[in-house]
């Protein structure tokens, strides 16, 4: 199956032999040469809409596989199509490079940076950090550290950690209670409003969850 190019490399191959082999030498990784994100950033997967491919682990930069390695850590988990949110894509996080050479890119120590596009980690005035030591995403909406108009979300892992291997973030008490706090109502039976989900609790539109926005339906009182 031939991949293809999620970023453009430069023009010629002194530049791309240049920028890539010297980048894997100094990281003690070898690799053969090939004009894609994926000979540095792990395995290819699909994607859905452009990019067709997206370059992450299962393997980092240093050849790891393990989820509690810090260059892996949750990226599958956001990144492959899952029954509950949208797969993300690189730029939802990070700065992508537009060329192989970029300022910032290949010259810079890594960890990569964390850098939140604007989307569903800022929805409803929510100022989204990435803490370095605890490694961990704080007061971002998708993970309900920040809830809407500030309020409490009731859930139980709002500050994951990137190389929790509990699943504990991905459940539905993760990001939010069941249900949420007052001033939402003590109802039980989710769909009754929220018509994105059906009476088992599942997702009928998966893409139109953890999306920035909430959408409900007030029943009929009678």
């Amino acid at each position: 199956m031939t991949h293809k190019p999620i970023i453009p490399l430069l023009s010629g191959a002194a530049l791309i032999l240049f920028s890539l082999t010297s980048c894997l030498e100094t990281r003690g990784y070898e690799q053969s040469q090939r004009n894609e994100c994926a000979v540095c950033h792990g395995g290819m997967m699909p994607g859905e809409g452009p990019p067709e491919f997206i370059a992450a682990p299962p393997y980092n930069l240093a050849g790891e596989t393990e989820r509690s390695a810090r260059g892996n850590g949750a990226h599958e988990a956001h990144l492959l199509k899952n029954e509950r949110a949208r797969p993300l894509v690189c730029s939802d996080c990070h700065l992508v490079p537009k060329t192989v050479d970029a300022p910032g890119h290949m010259d810079d120590s890594y960890p990569a940076e964390i850098e939140f596009a604007w989307g569903p980690a800022w929805a409803f005035e929510a100022v989204p950090t990435w803490n370095v030591e605890e490694q961990s995403c704080q007061q971002t909406f998708c993970h309900g550290g920040y809830f809407v108009g500030g309020r409490p979300s009731g859930g139980q892992v709002p500050e994951p950690h990137w190389t929790d291997v509990s699943g504990k973030p991905a459940q539905c008490d993760g990001c939010h209670g069941q249900p949420p706090p007052a001033p939402h109502p003590e109802a039980e039976q989710c769909s009754d409003c929220h018509k994105n989900i059906d009476e088992k609790g599942d997702f009928l539109f998966p893409n139109l969850h953890v999306d920035g926005k909430v959408t409900f339906y007030l029943p009929d009182d009678d």
